[in-house]
């Protein structure tokens, strides 16, 4: 695996983010807060660059990209448009939230970059997608039985009481499996 002066300026920038972010956000969210999906996919990301390990930006963009395409089309939309889409990036633009607590939200935005930039580099590892599952699985069990119905962390009581078929086998069926398949003919090596 090739590991340059890039990866290392990535690196340390992740590094530094994180240890920023992850005590504000426990301050102020609480540490069930690094459910959600996007926040898993940012450690991934920073534990892939430090391992020095592709696996792991394979799993992140296998199971995240999706959602951080969807965040950062309704952060647009509100911003440019005021249009709201499934109130997913309304917290952004609320003033009771303070303006350093949004501004690091922002990381949605790169991390997508990030993602494709070791994809291409890197390649995806088939084997993402089994390991994925099962860590997909864990997640969602972990939001339903540590979130509350006002958290709602990655939407488990969206789909209540339909968690079990909603959450556990038709999204990665409609999403994750065509992701894989996606991914695969894109970033195969």
């Amino acid at each position: 695996m090739n590991y340059d002066k890039t990866d290392n300026i990535i690196k340390w920038f992740l590094i530094i983010f994180c240890s920023i972010i992850i005590p504000i956000y426990i301050y102020h969210y609480g540490i069930i807060n690094f459910l959600w999906f996007s926040d898993i996919g940012l450690l991934l990301t920073l534990i892939s660059l430090i391992r020095k390990n592709p696996i792991y930006i394979s799993v992140a963009s296998l199971g995240f990209l999706l959602f951080e395409f969807t965040w950062a089309i309704s952060f647009f939309l509100e911003f440019l448009f005021d249009i709201s889409f499934f109130h997913l990036t309304s917290y952004m633009f609320d003033v009771n939230y303070p303006l350093y607590l949004r501004l690091l939200s922002l990381f949605h935005l790169f991390m997508p970059v990030i993602w494709f930039y070791y994809l291409n580099k890197w390649g995806y590892k088939l084997k993402s997608i089994i390991g994925f599952l099962f860590f997909y699985w864990v997640i969602v069990t972990l939001s339903y039985l540590l979130s509350s119905k006002q958290e709602n962390i990655n939407w488990v009581f969206s789909f209540y009481p339909y968690l079990i078929s909603a959450m556990y086998l038709i999204i990665p069926i409609i999403i994750f499996v065509p992701m894989h398949k996606i991914l695969k003919k894109l970033y195969e090596n």
